[in-house]
């Protein structure tokens, strides 16, 4: 996207599918309508790079502008905005209402998108919301929601669902939704399973073999090593809801996914799960080692802060971490981890260096 930056403005309107200038919609004006603004420069280069970079950042996943927004236009055509700026329009709407409502559906990628009254009139282009047929299912149970500082109507929410058995193991999914009042901008599950022996065919074949392992071994046949796998047991691999990092632009939650380790010893991640270019995203997983590794394993429980550290900022936090390692006992006092969430593209990760 650098190389855009460097174009003139008639090779940008061409390659971009944003407007630098348009024509003014054909609509009667209204008086003192509400415009929707994500940004403004005083420069015309750098408002060229104002319009490239929120491209980058996808925020119209949910919304749908009137044709020709958003678009670069001199403030002083907008009556009540100060003038000598280029501002950035992606829309204007008859009331107040429909302006914060539209705002919200960017937000999460431009926190810094604001509306204002203007003091005359003006064309009314006001973007429609895209919507989401989603329901909630039977028996959700809400776990945590909240909302972000920019607008208390926007919230992230979070919900245990699909409860459900499997001999002796129990999981349930996750599923977290991103709300503007009843209306659903976008959602996404993490899935439980159970794996292992579950079925009770699989359970009887299971400990007729721990019986003929025992017996070898009595007999100086066999090894202790042979019983460290998983015969009998149905294991639940569960999402788990951690903690909340809230009062930041954009809110995090932090959940945990498990997978089976070693001689199927099952191994519990930290992941934290907010919006980014558009849509629902956690961290992805991780091994034990290089630059994007997930960095706490092995736990039983987990509570996320915001940083104690000196400078740290919004993408810092610590996470204080009750750690387990395979077969050793609970307990003690929590191990505080500094990490900071990294974004490549359109993904989470965490990280441990030095913030």
């Amino acid at each position: 996207m650098w190389m855009l930056r460097t174009l003139p403005v008639a090779v940008l309107a061409l390659l971009l599918p944003w407007r630098l200038e348009a024509a003014a919609p054909r609509a009667k004006p209204q008086e003192n309508p509400w415009v929707i603004l994500l940004g403004s420069k005083q420069r015309p280069a750098e408002a060229q790079a104002l319009l490239a970079s929120l491209e980058e950042k996808k925020p119209l996943q949910w919304l749908k502008p009137t044709e020709g927004f958003p678009k670069l236009v001199a403030s002083e055509s907008l009556p009540g905005l100060a003038p000598g700026l280029r501002v950035l329009v992606l829309g204007v709407c008859g009331s107040r209402e429909t302006a914060l409502a539209a705002r919200a559906r960017v937000l999460p990628m431009v926190p810094d998108a604001y509306v204002k009254q203007l003091s005359g009139p003006a064309p009314l282009a006001c973007p429609n919301p895209i919507p989401l047929n989603a329901r909630l299912p039977k028996g959700a149970v809400q776990l945590a929601s909240v909302p972000f500082k920019q607008d208390k109507a926007l919230v992230l929410s979070l919900y245990q669902v699909n409860a459900r058995s499997v001999m002796e193991c129990k999981t349930h999914d996750l599923l977290f939704r991103l709300e503007y009042g009843r209306e659903v901008l976008t959602e996404q599950t993490h899935t439980g399973d159970c794996t292992g022996v579950c079925t009770p065919e699989a359970k009887q074949e299971g400990e007729a073999k721990v019986a003929e392992i025992q017996k070898r071994i009595e007999n100086d046949e066999g090894s202790m090593s042979e019983l460290d796998y998983n015969f009998v047991e149905c294991i639940s691999l569960t999402p788990e809801f951690l903690g909340v990092l809230g009062g930041y632009e954009r809110p995090l939650f932090f959940v945990s996914s498990t997978s089976l380790a070693h001689h199927d010893v099952p191994k519990r991640t930290v992941h934290p799960v907010g919006v980014a270019c558009g849509e629902l995203t956690g961290s992805v997983d991780g091994d034990d080692s290089g630059p994007y590794s997930d960095p706490v394993k092995y736990f039983t429980h987990a509570e996320a802060r915001r940083s104690t550290k000196e400078g740290a900022d919004e993408h810092t936090f610590d996470i204080g971490v009750w750690e387990q390692s395979p077969g050793a006992a609970d307990g003690g006092p929590p191990v505080w981890k500094t990490v900071a969430t990294l974004t490549e593209g359109c993904d989470f990760y965490l990280s441990m260096g030095e913030h």
